[in-house]
């Protein structure tokens, strides 16, 4: 079986979560792994327990021979990453969002095909089990024509949002904020379910915490990014759509997707429990085969893994042989989702019904 070498460029998520996962599967090993934000050699071994550490990402990619990178950083530096990556002979799997205007994305899709590279954008939502099942009944006709799409979620972050900074998350220049980290999920959701693009878009971004301060009164972190976000939309096919997001509030009341289609109703909750409803029946639980999780994979990979796992085993089977599963990400996918954000911050500013650039 033939091995690819990873890169991962990033010790939180990338060393935390897809490290771990990347290094159970026998297809992949993770040769390296470099930090963005500052830490010896000493705290990323610590950290992520991989050997062959790294303070600068360029000199990871000088200096180790690898198939695989993985971007992993704060969005804001995706581009630069993605881009060096692809110039240097790697194939290179993104974090969403996948950058910062559609105009770098369309780039590095240019550059993918002049280099003839591999580029895969990490919406590893897709493949987890409730929604995988969703999407072949919808190919089966369950649901009919889908006539709108209601998602939302809600987490009880009031507390941390007025104890404690958020980082990068607070930074307009870095991309951060709640529809970047979660909405751009749930642009793609919307285009992978209907498989139809999305026409057009209407945006609220709500910065509910501006600031955080300390005992004495003083600012410690200014925050220029959404805490909470409201989209709405129309596909091409005429499906509609819902996306929010609620996090400056006591109570989360989790997540929940309901699909609205001509002949039936599918609703997800908490990306665990798939209920369907044929034509006027009620709605009724599908139970769902759960691959188990390996021993070796520990918190906080643990609720990444059975929608992680089976998008890198497709990566593989790509990579390998090209055979294309019709549900793996590529950077096509990153582009769309970064159109239509693109559309979501115009209508913010123009406060209006906004027309997303179709390609």
């Amino acid at each position: 079986m033939k091995e690819f070498k990873v890169g991962i460029i990033g010790t939180g998520f990338g060393g935390l979560v897809q490290a771990p996962i990347f290094n159970i599967h026998p297809g992949f090993k993770v040769q390296a792994i470099s930090s963005v934000s500052g830490q010896t050699e000493e705290e990323i071994i610590n950290k992520t327990g991989i050997k062959n550490a790294y303070t600068s990402w360029q000199e990871m990619l000088r200096q180790e021979k690898l198939d695989l990178v993985v971007v992993s950083s704060i969005p804001a530096k995706h581009y630069e990453m993605t881009k060096e990556a692809l110039v240097t002979d790697h194939h290179v799997l993104c974090e969403k969002p996948f950058v910062t205007n559609a105009d770098d994305s369309r780039q590095l899709i240019q550059l993918k095909k002049h280099w003839n590279r591999h580029g895969f954008l990490d919406f590893e939502w897709r493949f987890q089990p409730a929604r995988q099942k969703a999407k072949r009944l919808i190919e089966e006709g369950v649901l009919g024509d889908i006539i709108h799409i209601d998602f939302e979620s809600s987490m009880a972050n009031y507390i941390r949002l007025t104890t404690k900074p958020i980082g990068w998350l607070a930074d307009k220049k870095s991309y951060g904020g709640m529809f970047g980290a979660l909405g751009s999920h749930m642009v793609d959701a919307v285009h992978w379910l209907t498989g139809s693009t999305i026409l057009q878009v209407f945006g609220r971004l709500k910065t509910t915490i501006p600031e955080l301060r300390n005992d004495s009164g003083e600012i410690i972190e200014k925050r220029t990014t959404d805490d909470l976000f409201t989209i709405v939309g129309e596909t091409e096919k005429g499906t509609s759509f819902t996306l929010q997001t609620v996090t400056p509030v006591r109570h989360g009341l989790g997540s929940s997707l309901r699909i609205y289609g001509t002949k039936g109703t599918i609703h997800i909750i908490d990306d665990t429990k798939l209920l369907v409803g044929r034509d006027d029946s009620n709605l009724e639980e599908i139970k769902l085969e759960l691959e188990p999780i390996p021993i070796a994979i520990q918190n906080p990979a643990i609720r990444y893994y059975r929608a992680f796992n089976p998008f890198i085993q497709a990566m593989y089977e790509y990579l390998t042989d090209e055979r294309k599963n019709p549900d793996l990400p590529l950077f096509e996918d990153g582009h769309r989702q970064q159109l239509v954000m693109d559309a979501v911050f115009q209508s913010v500013k123009q406060g209006k019904l906004t027309r997303v650039l179709v390609e």
